[in-house]
Parts: structure tokens; C-alpha cells; sequence
């Protein structure tokens, strides 16, 4: 493997290595919010389950 090889190599590495740190940068992630819960009525819950009044 030739130098200008060995040099092209550790350039994508390092490339690779600043994407990768940018994209865990705690600063530019942004906040994952949980999904709203569905809730159902009294009347919905009796039209969805068999059996109940």
C-alpha cells in the first residue's frame, strides 16, 4: 500500500470519525417526545370490548 494510499485512507477515516461526533453532539439532538396516549371513553371501551355494559 503506498503513502498517498495510507493518506486517503486516514482522510475518510477521519471524515467518518467528525460526522459521527457531530451527529451525537448532545446539543443538536433533538428531544424525543413519547407518543400521547390514547384514551376512550366509558361508552368507547363498551362498544370496543364484547360483553361489558
Amino acid at each position: 500500500m503506498t503513502t498517498n494510499r495510507k493518506n486517503e485512507l486516514i482522510a475518510q477515516l477521519v471524515n467518518i470519525l467528525s460526522e459521527l461526533i457531530e451527529a451525537n453532539d448532545p446539543e443538536q439532538v433533538s428531544e424525543v417526545k413519547p407518543d400521547a396516549v390514547e384514551m376512550l371513553t366509558v361508552r368507547e371501551c363498551t362498544e370496543a370490548v364484547k360483553g361489558l355494559s
